[in-house]
């Protein structure tokens, strides 16, 4: 389940007359096993993913870990993206990223390093991976968005970014293989991913 709390600004105030904006109400929440994005005025609150979501996520986390390792990228299963076309706070299942240790200290990454966004879609969050992060990811730069639905047996790797979103989209059914371009240059064959039919 996906909670979605709208928080209204004129609700509330800080104790000094003024009210908290969205940004310092999102913030300043720390919900211990959920996740906390930012998306369209919203702050979406999402509980621990099923097991079969984490399965997908390691088993492509292990497919692109040497890839990572050998282009000195971070391969981060948590991480919140700051997205400056939108100013929204978003938490990919998976991120692929340059390595920026000065940035070490600090809890967002800027979109500017993300190399891939990975989403795997639950039925609560299909319209948010779908429709509603895909133009802020492409407005942002982001090259590379890949979604694994599960429930459609389908991924979707969105590449080329533009102001108008991605130019370029490919979807293959569960069992057969993605291509990410340059800079990783690498198939990704989906017969061995956890969700095809004998596994579910």
């Amino acid at each position: 389940m996906v909670l979605a709390v709208a928080w209204e600004p004129a609700r509330g105030t800080d104790g000094d007359g003024e009210s908290p904006t969205l940004q310092e109400v999102y913030a300043s929440l720390d919900i211990p096993g959920h996740r906390v994005e930012l998306l369209e005025g919203r702050i979406v609150v999402s509980p621990a993913p099923i097991r079969l979501h984490n399965r997908i996520v390691t088993w492509l986390t292990l497919a692109l870990a040497e890839l990572a390792g050998d282009r000195s990228w971070d391969l981060l299963a948590r991480g919140v993206v700051e997205l400056p076309a939108t100013d929204e706070r978003v938490e990919p299942d998976l991120l692929v990223s340059r390595v920026d240790e000065s940035s070490d200290g600090e809890w967002t990454i800027p979109a500017a390093q993300v190399r891939l966004a990975v989403e795997v879609v639950s039925p609560f969050s299909r319209r948010d991976d779908y429709e509603v992060k895909t133009p802020s990811f492409a407005r942002s730069g982001i090259p590379l968005y890949l979604m694994i639905d599960p429930r459609e047996a389908l991924v979707t790797l969105l590449s080329a970014p533009s102001p108008k979103g991605y130019l370029r989209a490919e979807s293959v059914p569960f069992g057969g293989k993605v291509e990410l371009p340059e800079p990783f240059a690498i198939v990704l064959d989906t017969a061995t991913m956890p969700g095809l039919p004998r596994d579910v």
